[in-house]
């Protein structure tokens, strides 16, 4: 079984951030991917524990530093940079 390894949270207050971006998608995307980048073959559950490890510590880092977490599911389109910057700019940031 593959551990996760985490950044620590005090990592993240030196970059001052403003917003943490969450890009999400559906397991199998980043399965094939990680497939082809690093010849491994991954499990859909370790992807889905990966997926969860991720959005847990951007919750737990976004109350600790104050900022806004913002989600957005990728749907692999032009439509992806238009939502992100839509969500940023509603946000003010």
């Amino acid at each position: 079984d593959r551990t996760i390894d985490l950044l620590p949270i005090q990592f993240f207050f030196y970059f001052h951030l403003r917003a943490i971006i969450l890009l999400e998608t559906t397991p199998t995307i980043p399965l094939e991917h990680l497939n082809k980048r690093d010849k491994i073959s991954y499990s859909i559950e370790e992807i889905t524990r990966l997926a969860n490890a991720e959005r847990m510590q951007c919750k737990l880092i976004a109350t600790e530093l104050n900022i806004p977490l913002l989600r957005h599911v990728m749907q692999y389109d032009n439509t992806d940079h238009l939502a992100v910057a839509s969500k940023l700019w509603r946000s003010n940031l």
